[in-house]
């Protein structure tokens, strides 16, 4: 049972009128479903509800079984596999592996007789009819069967979405009387709690006069989020006709069957004080009757909470399928700016690509709300765009409010995204990139460290190191430095690398400095910490040369190299080691002890993590043949692995379903044959993704995966920190892509085309670059993006020979 809920009932009626809207190709082809199921390690963490891009409010529907609700199942609240809604919910995570968020939680009911005149806790869930569950870009829709009851649910901004309910008459046999509602649940989370195990700390709730106006607040502790405050303010419109409500009442008990007191308010610090709304009970005959409830969220107050419904919303006479319209019209706009064609016989293809391309645009969130405020993480209230045009006056980007750099971006799963997203959004979105990166800067500022796992105004200091800083070099090496405060994040990154620091400070710095690893007494991980702060280094030292830190630089770069203290030549594999120099390894990469030193992973995972400097990887093999060998069997021990246990169980070989090997299928490309990369790169995509619920390899962890498939479907992957791009094979037949420009309303092309690609033909005979053959596995950004049009042409065959790889 839920311990901690506040209730409300609220009784309605109207009348259905709707009708659908044209869409673009793209969208009809996206399925917020893929990712939204999946078992164990195999569960993608994607909630299907409605999301604008780039939206606060993720309202969607949390699901549980009726066998059995296992954690690790629904972390986005949701799983594809569920048989009942416990309530339909306004945050929801996008793919991250652990419990947070479901604030606010929404319910309709339709009785029949009632004991007492109201249902129990949990009587209102509902069994829901999986053959009419639809969800789209912005849209969701399912019908619960009891109780007999379609809902809606539509996002229409980045802090405002509307329900809508449709209440249908239950057969006269099975029902002597009926009455209807609505319950909002103010403590709901998205995870079933039980016990003490309560996320909600504090809430209210409280009716305006015309009790059709309402504003509820939560106290929420979420494992990620912190402790947080979200202020909503809704409206509950019928569609047609009137509402009656009799009166509201306070309950006491943890059950809505105890004692109440008529109040139209309520406040509760332990979830165990309900609002009630008395029921009204209505004819057999519902006649389709509608309720819509419009809600706007705010971190700040409730009366920001309003304006932030009035800004999505402003026309108050506007219907919800006109709504809807101008939601698909959003998506679209975004949505267009990718055009792929797939293989004839790769029909699942276009789904799988553009349902990717779709969840990059709930990868990261804009949290500035009317008037460009947000709270930031020292939890002062900020002005995004007053701020910003001060600081940046002489920028040659448009400070106006549309432009993304000039609002306020969280939500930073960073050692997650830093392989795929950034760089995705870098390639393809300029004005995005720079507001990300600004907005990053804004949390260094704020918190005096980089961000590491930041969610919404709270830095969770999740996993390790400052991966997410390649992002800022890949941009100053674009051509960018001069649009964000490179100088302070550098100052400030410095000092978090080398002494102790209160804000993601660096485990066993002043070892790891003096002897160029951490020790294993300081941390079980220590291997993959000293892996880790090897690429921070790198990345320190590359920012502090751009800010011509001659001194920080030369350090920095001299301990990147780092990587090399922990190598076992015997086992080619990196091994903890301790603090008197001995290094223990573990019987093979795979054994239990491996898993237990390692984050995430075990040694053979961990053996390929020096993503910036390969070559020095490489050359601890005894040649380069046996560094290719030994990738080589990584990946083929993986597949026997995959086919025999599937995504469910961690491979201890290649693990699709986590992110620190995303680049190791594309490192054939520093050996000696670069078409074992076009080889797996294409038979990856195909192993491990697929248009289904359960889709993708494992946690989708803010657009990771997404972007993973996407760069590897295209034939390009990039090298993060370095500015550039694997070449590998297209699984497309070919694309289009819209890159956006900074401050300019013309985007340029990039266009890949492919002649001979089929299943067979999976390797790179040539390519061709603006009609230029290209003779180089690597290709830099500055390429890709130097003409108006840039044309990649992919010539395959199916001999295993290629004009890309060195000779």
């Amino acid at each position: 049972m839920l311990g901690s809920i506040v209730v409300v009932l609220a009784v309605l009626a109207v009348i259905f009128s709707g009708s659908e809207a044209a869409t673009c190709p793209q969208y009809d082809k996206v399925s917020p479903f893929i990712g939204s199921g999946g078992l164990a390690y195999g569960y993608g963490g994607i909630n299907p509800g409605a999301n604008y891009p780039y939206s606060v409010m993720r309202l969607g529907p949390d699901t549980t079984t009726t066998v059995i609700d296992l954690s690790y199942r629904h972390f986005s609240g949701y799983n594809y596999m569920d048989d009942k809604i416990r309530g339909f919910s306004h945050t929801h995570l996008v793919g991250a592996g652990v419990d947070d968020l479901g604030t606010f939680g929404v319910m309709p009911f339709n009785a029949g007789p009632l004991r007492g005149g109201r249902p129990e806790v949990h009587g209102w869930w509902a069994t829901l009819d999986k053959e009419t569950e639809t969800a789209s870009p912005g849209y969701y829709k399912v019908h619960l069967n009891e109780p007999n009851v379609d809902a809606e649910l539509l996002a229409v901004g980045t802090h405002a979405a509307v329900h809508r309910y449709t209440y249908k008459s239950y057969p006269e046999t099975s029902r002597s009387s009926t009455s209807a509602g609505i319950i909002f649940d103010v403590c709901h989370a998205a995870k079933l709690k039980l016990g003490e195990d309560q996320p909600c700390k504090n809430a209210t709730i409280e009716f305006d006069e015309d009790q059709t106006t309402f504003r509820a607040s939560v106290q929420f502790a979420g494992g990620l989020s912190g402790t947080t405050w979200y202020y909503f303010y809704g409206e509950v419109r019928p569609s047609s006709g009137r509402m009656t409500m009799i009166h509201w009442e306070t309950c006491v008990d943890k059950k809505i069957l105890g004692a109440c007191s008529a109040k139209t308010s309520a406040s509760s610090e332990s979830g165990t004080l309900f609002s009630v709304g008395n029921f009204v009970h209505m004819t057999r005959d519902l006649n389709d009757f509608q309720l819509e409830i419009r809600v706007g969220l705010s971190h700040l107050s409730f009366a920001q909470a309003k304006l932030n419904l009035e800004d999505a919303i402003p026309n108050k006479l506007v219907s919800f399928d006109a709504l809807r319209t101008r939601t698909e019209d959003v998506w679209c706009s975004h949505l267009k700016d990718v055009e792929v064609t797939a293989q004839e016989n790769d029909a699942d293809l276009l789904t799988i690509l553009y349902s990717s391309w779709y969840r990059t645009f709930i990868g990261v969130t804009d949290y500035t709300e009317v008037g460009g405020l947000y709270l930031g993480v020292d939890g002062a209230v900020h002005n995004a765009t007053a701020e910003r045009a001060t600081k940046y006056a002489s920028s040659r980007t448009s400070l106006a409010l549309s432009s993304y750099t000039s609002r306020f971006f969280s939500d930073f799963s960073l050692w997650d995204t830093f392989r795929t997203l950034q760089p995705w959004y870098l390639l393809t979105n300029e004005d995005l990139a720079i507001g990300l990166i600004r907005s990053m800067v804004d949390i260094t500022v704020q918190q005096q460290a980089f961000p590491r796992w930041t969610l919404g105004h709270h830095e969770a200091s999740c996993m390790m190191g400052e991966s997410g800083v390649s992002f800022l070099l890949d941009a100053a090496l674009a051509g960018f430095q001069d649009e964000f405060d490179l100088a302070t994040v550098q100052r400030i990154l410095n000092l978090q690398s080398t002494q102790p620091w209160p804000v993601n400070a660096r485990t066993d710095v002043e070892h790891y400095l003096a002897e160029g690893f951490v020790s294993q007494e300081t941390s079980d991980v220590a291997s993959t910490l000293t892996l880790t702060f090897a690429y921070d280094d790198y990345l320190l030292g590359k920012i502090s040369e751009l800010v011509n830190d001659t001194a920080t630089a030369t350090a920095a770069l001299q301990r990147s190299t780092n990587y090399r203290t922990i190598w076992s030549s015997e086992k080619q594999f990196f091994c903890p080691r301790y603090s008197n120099g001995d290094l223990k390894c573990a019987e093979t990469g795979m054994s239990p002890e491996a898993w237990q030193t390692y984050k995430e992973g075990d040694a053979y995972h961990w053996a390929w993590f020096v993503p910036h400097d390969v070559d020095g990887l490489k050359a601890l093999y005894p040649s380069p043949e046996a560094f290719d060998a030994n990738l080589q069997a990584f990946f083929v021990n993986h597949v026997a692995y995959h086919e025999k246990f599937g995504s469910p169980v961690p491979n201890p070989y290649f693990w699709a379903g986590n992110e620190h090997d995303f680049l190791a299928p594309f490192m054939f490309n520093f050996g000696p044959d670069c078409t074992k990369t076009q080889y797996w790169a294409r038979q990856l995509t195909k192993m491990h993704f697929s248009a289904k619920a359960s889709g993708i390899p494992g946690n989708d962890d803010y657009g990771s995966m997404a972007t993973w498939v996407l760069f590897t479907s295209l034939g390009l992957f990039p090298q993060a920190g370095l500015n550039r791009f694997l070449i590998a094979s297209p699984r497309i037949q070919s694309a289009t892509i819209s890159l956006r420009k900074l401050s300019s309303s013309i985007p340029s092309k990039l266009v890949i085309q492919t002649v001979n690609n089929s299943d067979e033909n999976i390797f790179v005979e040539k390519l061709l670059v603006n009609g230029r053959e290209w003779t180089s596995p690597f290709i830099d950004r500055s390429v890709l993006t130097s003409r108006p049009t840039v044309t990649l042409e992919f010539h395959m065959s199916s001999t295993q020979a290629s004009g890309l790889c060195p000779k």
